[in-house]
């Protein structure tokens, strides 16, 4: 019913004809249809091409702590595009590689980046927004 309402009035609105008054004898139509016309095509715009399957292609951003880095093992195996992974770890870069190097994942479709533990956050702190940053860029 509101629907119908609404549909009603748009169309009452569309054609308000004004009485006539002394100096006119026919009725005055106050307001034009509002609705913009719609292009399907523009000269301006630039042209868009279809794309096959093997021009488009995604990165997996993610990020984890060390005590989570086993699930990469899945990651790896599942998704052969690029993985963009930010670590919290105690661990050094050259290790983390290592560690994802031996579950499988080939280190040139893994970007690793790592935040060290000792020196950002504590405990009780998981640093979400700056790995997820980190994985991002």
């Amino acid at each position: 019913v509101a629907a119908w309402l609404g549909w009603k009035l748009m169309s009452m609105a569309r054609s308000v004809i004004a009485a006539p008054t002394s100096s006119m004898t026919t009725p005055r139509i106050l307001t034009e249809d509002p609705s913009p016309s719609f292009e399907i095509y523009s000269e301006s715009a630039p042209q868009c091409d279809k794309l096959e399957s093997d021009q488009i292609d995604f990165t997996l951003v993610t990020q984890l702590s060390q005590n989570r880095l086993w699930m990469m093992m899945y990651h790896c195996l599942r998704f052969p595009h690029p993985i963009s992974v930010a670590v919290y770890t105690n661990a050094t870069l050259e290790e983390t590689q290592d560690e994802l190097f031996n579950m499988g994942c080939d280190l040139n479709l893994v970007k690793v980046s790592i935040v060290d533990a000792h020196r950002v956050g504590s405990p009780s702190e998981y640093p979400v927004n700056l790995l997820r940053n980190l994985a991002l860029s």
